[in-house]
Parts: C-alpha cells; structure tokens; sequence
C-alpha cells in the first residue's frame, strides 16, 4: 500500500493522511515512537535536541508551530518558552490531553485545509515530517508555512539526507526509501 501511495491523488491522500498513523500504530505496537515514550533520558535528550536548534528563534513574545508533533510533548515543553504554541498534525497522538497548557492549542488537519490567519507565526518547526510528505506536497507545504510566519518568520525543519539513507524501514531491505518515508 505504501508504494501504492505515491501515485495517490489529492484526494486519496485525504484519506490516508487520517488513518496511517492510527493503521501503523495499531498494527506495530512496539514501534519506536511508542516505546520511546516510555523512557524519560529519551524524552529529555530529543527535547533538548529540538530546543538547541530553535532557541535562538523564540522569546517569551513568540507563536511557535510545531507540524508533525506526534506525541506534542516538545510542543507543550516549550509552552514555558514561548507565548503560544500551536501543535498542526494529521492525527491526535497525545497521551494526557486533560493537563494541556493555556497555552497549547493542538490542531488537526487533513494536510492541505490549515485554519490559521496569515501571518500569525514567529517561529515554525518540524522535525522528521518533510520526508513523509508526498513528493508533490512539498511545494504546498512550504507555501501554507510561508502564509502563516509573519514577514521576518523563520521556519526551521530537521529531515533525513537520502545519502545517509534510507532511514525509514526500508533501510534493512532497499537503497531507496520505500516507507513512509516517500522521499529522502
């Protein structure tokens, strides 16, 4: 189904977008981004990580958007960082949505259709999100972040090299990703 979902229209890819997580999940429950929840030095070392990378960007005056922030622990970390954060996924992958900051605002979207005013944003991030967009996303994934960052908005993204790669699943049976990794 995954490499089937390359040639996927707009449309199809809709759908996928809802369940591909919840389908994944559900059929892999000892997949890294579950079992890493579990361990707090975990948590701590990839929050840091993140954290190094954006806190030249943000102050207490910031509106920080986080896209793909699965779990949205980062996201609400950095609540105490910033004056607002909005979390914008595909799904709601958030363990303990009862103790959300002010703060937080997680949205859902369907990949294409984000309800947020243009230029709103200080500060855009994602990590490990530009390799699972379909190969003719990306250039409308980039337009919707450019409309919703103010005018001197800086949008700062971490994703796999394919000269590295793949490092998606594919890794242990081919040179390309073929995974959810639609493109390295």
């Amino acid at each position: 189904m995954l490499k089937d979902s390359k040639k996927a229209t707009r449309e199809e890819r809709k759908i996928i977008y809802k369940t591909m997580y919840d389908e994944l999940f559900k059929k892999v429950p000892d997949h890294p981004r579950l079992t890493k929840q579990e361990d707090p030095s975990t948590i701590t070392k990839m929050k840091k990580s993140k954290l190094k990378l954006i806190k030249r960007f943000i102050d207490k005056s910031s509106i920080f958007v986080e896209f793909g922030p699965g779990d949205c622990l980062f996201a609400i970390n950095l609540c105490n960082h910033v004056k607002f954060v909005y979390g914008v996924d595909i799904s709601d992958q958030i363990r303990d949505s009862d103790n959300l900051p002010d703060n937080f605002k997680l949205i859902i979207y369907d990949g294409y259709n984000l309800q947020m005013p243009e230029n709103s944003c200080d500060v855009v991030f994602s990590d490990q999100l530009i390799e699972h967009l379909h190969p003719e996303d990306i250039e409308f994934h980039f337009e919707m972040v450019r409309k919703i960052l103010k005018p001197q908005g800086v949008y700062m993204f971490r994703t796999p090299h394919r000269f590295l790669g793949p490092h998606d699943i594919s890794r242990f049976f081919s040179d390309e990703a073929e995974g959810f990794h639609l493109k390295e």
